[in-house]
């Protein structure tokens, strides 16, 4: 009796690791190159595995952002995990789309979702035009964060330079592009969060 037991155990316990997920349909959002509109997917879980990726919403590059979810989203459920490779050129929307489908697998297991951005480590700049001129962002990256944004132009002392460091702070805090333009610094704000998308790509 007592090994009958401890066999009914055992196959409780292999069925509890079994279920890694309540299934269901789940659904999640993340900015990607497109700071107005998420990237919105839904993920499609049974008890073991992610099972179906569609993205219902976007409005990422067109021939870009559609193309890295052409690859990512195989890669994920191959792998049944985010920590795949994105698309050369479309950093910003594989990402979104690893980050969205992150937190739908953290609602389906009941876990913690993780940053899943991934950057290739270095310097890189990005020249645009600003309210008075040439605006040029020089940002740094490690392989999971946005370590420094510079700027280097001629924007209006007082107001464009305050919403470029208004901008920088929050993108550092955040580490995310979902920021909205400085009122009365719209032109230096969209100058600005074009540069670092630049870099940031």
């Amino acid at each position: 009796m007592k090994k009958f037991f401890i066999a009914l155990l055992m196959i409780f316990a292999l069925t509890a690791a079994a279920a890694a997920y309540t299934p269901g349909v789940y659904k999640a959002k993340a900015t990607g190159n497109n700071p107005n509109v998420p990237v919105e997917v839904e993920v499609t879980f049974d008890e073991k595995a992610i099972t179906d990726i569609k993205v219902v919403a976007h409005e990422e590059t067109p021939g870009l952002g559609d193309k890295a979810f052409e690859k990512v989203i195989p890669a994920i459920l191959a792998a049944q995990k985010t920590d795949v490779d994105g698309m050369t050129g479309a950093t910003m929307s594989s990402n979104a789309l690893k980050e969205a489908v992150a937190n739908c697998i953290a609602q389906a297991s009941g876990t913690k979702s993780e940053t899943v951005s991934t950057f290739k480590p270095g310097e890189y700049k990005a020249t645009v035009t600003g309210h008075n001129g040439p605006l040029t962002v020089t940002m740094k990256f490690s392989e999971n964060e946005i370590l420094s944004i510079e700027s280097e132009g001629v924007e209006s002392v007082g107001i464009g330079t305050a919403a470029i460091e208004i901008l920088t702070d929050e993108i550092l805090k955040n580490q995310s592009l979902a920021c909205d333009a400085v009122s009365c610094a719209t032109v230096t704000s969209g100058a600005f969060l074009s540069a670092v998308r630049e870099c940031v790509k």
